[in-house]
């Protein structure tokens, strides 16, 4: 990945061929796969392929890697076959919902076929399996699909990286802003600088950022160097965390709830000027 960023052919295709096919994980030969394909070495690719699937692996593993081989391989009968083993080896529900939630989720980028097949798929699971932990995230992900401003929005209880454990809930009677951020983002800078200004303005504003990024590490360099002082939630899994989940959340965004927990403000960013404009003027009419 690093040689293919740098546009240096050559060396990408040394270091995929570098990698032992008898040591390396499943899913990273699979992932290596794809760049097989991109780089157009199609013996190469199906080496990999046979070898990951030959190889065993854990559960989100399998899972991940279902998804790839229905998508960016399109190996969708390979996929299929992971899934339905999967399902038919589950101990209980709970397991059984896990495994049709993510093929759900692989059904979203299958180009062949109709777009909605994906959330008919979560909405079957939710409907057949409500209790289960991924029935409920299948639920919310459907609804959040459908938000519109008025509506409430979803609730979570999350444990930040410090603090309190925060919930939709518990912030009920204020103002709640919702930002969804990443280390490197364009607007994060001057997202944190604006919520802080906003903040002082408003002593009800009540702020929670979800952070997409998976190293932890670089989530609290990050914290720290931008000086953010709200709550920062973030669990290692990015944008498959849960959080992102259940609002159907892939990058950055800010929501804007009023105080009833109803949603004044969707889709806000703050990496154009335009934008910060629009999510000040949106926090300052919610907030008074």
């Amino acid at each position: 990945d690093f040689e293919l960023d740098r546009r240096n052919r050559d060396a990408a295709i040394a270091a995929l061929k570098g990698i032992d096919p008898m040591a390396a994980p499943a899913l990273l030969l699979l992932e290596a796969a794809t760049r097989a394909q991109f780089l157009r070495l199609p013996e190469l690719r199906e080496t990999m392929v046979q070898r990951a699937l030959a190889k065993p692996a854990p559960l989100a593993d399998q899972l991940e890697m279902a998804a790839i081989l229905m998508s960016e391989l399109a190996e969708v009968e390979a996929g299929e076959a992971i899934y339905s083993r999967l399902l038919a080896a589950a101990d209980d529900d709970e397991q059984r919902a896990r495994i049709r939630f993510w093929r759900a989720d692989a059904l979203r980028n299958r180009e062949d076929l109709p777009e909605n097949t994906g959330f008919e798929e979560l909405e079957a699971l939710a409907r057949e399996l409500p209790g289960t932990y991924w029935g409920g995230i299948a639920r919310d992900r459907v609804r959040a699909s459908k938000l519109r401003l008025g509506d409430p929005g979803i609730p979570f209880t999350a444990k930040p990286l410090a603090g309190e454990e925060v919930s939709l809930a518990a912030l009920r009677g204020r103002p709640v802003v919702l930002a969804f951020w990443r280390t490197d983002g364009y607007g994060t800078e001057p997202l944190v600088t604006l919520l802080r200004d906003l903040r002082r303005r408003h002593e009800t504003l009540a702020i929670v950022s979800i952070c997409l990024d998976e190293d932890l590490a670089e989530v609290r360099r990050a914290v720290k160097s931008l000086g953010v002082d709200f709550p920062v939630v973030a669990d290692g899994k990015g944008r498959r965390g849960e959080v992102p989940l259940r609002w159907f959340v892939e990058g950055e965004v800010v929501h804007v709830l009023d105080a009833e927990g109803r949603l004044v403000g969707m889709g806000l960013t703050a990496a154009t000027n335009d934008g910060r404009r629009e999510l000040r003027t949106v926090i300052d009419d919610v907030a008074g």
